[in-house]
């Protein structure tokens, strides 16, 4: 289902600031809720809280060092797919197998460049993540803006 918006989407990404902001190597590494091993998914999220939460669950107890933010543009003459948490399995955030192979999916049959997806950590009323192609051809028209150090309020980590 494509997404609506007028005008340009703007979304966040934390990434360590030493390594590429949108190359998706730290996913196709290590896999993620929407993505295989070997699969380059750039994640990002809709706000910069959802993005600092993502960020959060991942890091631990640890303050994560090195962070820097940036804010995705992706114009509004893109395709942008959405999938919503009712449109899953009910237990949908148990089963990443189940988010994996639609990730993959939509990655391989390189439909729309961006797929807007429920963040699991909070629900009823999940934050809204982002996924990115880089191999998709319109991936060249994503910008991100020069990273900025991540400030932690040291209470997220208490």
């Amino acid at each position: 289902m494509g997404f609506r918006r007028n005008g340009p989407l703007t979304a966040f990404r934390i990434v360590d600031g030493r390594f590429p902001m949108l190359d998706g190597g730290g996913a196709a590494k290590c896999g993620g809720r929407w993505n295989s091993v070997g699969v380059p998914i750039v994640y990002a999220s809709l706000k910069f809280a959802g993005a600092t939460l993502e960020k959060r669950v991942q890091s631990g107890p640890k303050i994560p060092a090195n962070q820097v933010v940036s804010q995705i543009t992706i114009p509004e003459t893109v395709l942008i797919e959405q999938i919503e948490a009712g449109d899953l399995p009910a237990d949908w955030r148990n089963h990443d197998v189940q988010t994996r192979e639609i990730g993959d999916r939509w990655f391989r049959e390189r439909r729309s460049v961006a797929l807007i997806v429920p963040s699991a950590v909070v629900m009823p009323f999940p934050e809204l993540n982002v996924l990115l192609n880089p191999e998709h051809p319109d991936f060249l028209h994503i910008l991100a803006s020069p990273p900025e150090p991540v400030d932690w309020d040291t209470r997220l980590f208490q």
